[in-house]
């Protein structure tokens, strides 16, 4: 049934039986995924503000997932994540000067943007690659290293939204969370080079190419591979007991960081999104006094943790990929304009 209906609305948009509104006035991007859960949206969405925010006068619209209030509003310093969603009011507190709105009629948030704001230039929709009702200029579609698309199945039997031919949509396929290597002219290569790391790096040059084959780019589509970078912030942390509080979608990635130096006494897991009841501080505060451990978490968790009377340690992260990946969308960004 959820495969009939997503296949059957697809191509009622793809008839243009369902319109679909184009821009002129504004690039918009579009960042997403198929996958129900965390690919690395916010973190990409924060990389494209750090490289693009000083070229192209940039906003960002989200749909400020389980927000309290309802219709078009612009964030504004005073407003908190119950207001705005957690990770918008997350990204608004680090990129200050970058407009950020949230609705869930994005078309509607972009026409606010063009009225208003006529400077800007790039607008950014966060996590809209299934809102169809818009035509991005260009479309960033995310997948995970462990978790790729093609190796998953629609709902209710996997995570995924659409099906797995609904990748001809974008414009850039981004393989996120990869292993730490570099990308040398095409060619994947670890960092460490030494007999320790053979067998691995055989492994993953193996795994790069189940990617590349399974995935399949289009011949309008390009294909890059990040990989997370944790800031070394934590690392006075050394050897101290740790508890690590999450409420993300999959926080293996830093649980294994932490565990590299820090000794980790327990990990506890909410579910992605969640709102801290009052006796999951309590829960929280027990546990950091029985294991004479320090609270870590992680930057979308903070913006629910804060002011709850628990003192914590935030693990920053960031995003890296091959520089071409933005010069590319610089490029399709002044072709935009130039036409």
């Amino acid at each position: 049934m959820y495969k009939f209906i997503t296949t059957i609305r697809n191509l009622l948009f793809d008839k243009n039986i369902i319109k679909s509104k184009k821009y002129k006035k504004v690039f918009v991007l579009c960042v997403g995924n198929l996958r129900v859960g965390g690919t690395g949206k916010t973190p990409m969405v924060e990389y494209l503000l750090t490289n693009l925010k000083d070229k192209f006068p940039t906003a960002i619209v989200s749909l400020g997932y389980k927000r309290k209030t309802k219709g078009l509003k612009e964030i504004t310093p005073q407003d908190d994540y119950l207001s705005v969603g957690d990770e918008p009011k997350q990204m608004s507190t680090k990129f200050p000067k970058v407009k950020f709105f949230v609705n869930k009629d994005r078309n509607e948030a972009i026409d606010y943007i063009i009225k208003q704001y006529p400077n800007i230039q790039l607008v950014i929709l966060d996590d809209a690659y299934q809102y169809r009702k818009t035509t991005p200029t260009k479309t960033i579609l995310l997948t995970e290293y462990s978790r790729p698309f093609f190796e998953d199945k629609l709902l209710p039997y996997g995570r995924l939204r659409e099906r797995q031919k609904e990748k001809r949509r974008a414009d850039y396929i981004v393989v996120t969370k990869s292993p730490n290597f570099v990308l040398e002219n095409g060619n994947f290569i670890l960092e460490q080079r030494n007999k320790e790391t053979e067998n691995l790096n055989k492994e993953i040059r193996q795994r790069i190419n189940v990617i590349k084959k399974g995935i399949d780019i289009l011949p309008y589509q390009k294909l890059y591979f990040s990989t997370i970078k944790y800031s070394d912030s934590l690392l006075k942390l050394k050897k101290k007991n740790i508890l690590l509080v999450t409420g993300i979608d999959n926080p293996r990635p830093l649980e294994n960081y932490l565990h590299s130096f820090c000794n980790v006494k327990k990990v506890l897991k909410y579910p992605d999104h969640y709102n801290y009841l009052d006796k999951d501080i309590l829960h929280i505060k027990k546990l950091s006094k029985k294991y004479s451990a320090l609270i870590v978490t992680t930057q979308k968790d903070a913006q629910r943790l804060q002011n709850r009377g628990i003192d914590f340690y935030v693990q920053d992260i960031e995003i890296q990929i091959d520089n071409n990946f933005i010069k590319d969308i610089e490029d399709d960004i002044r072709k935009h304009f130039r036409g």
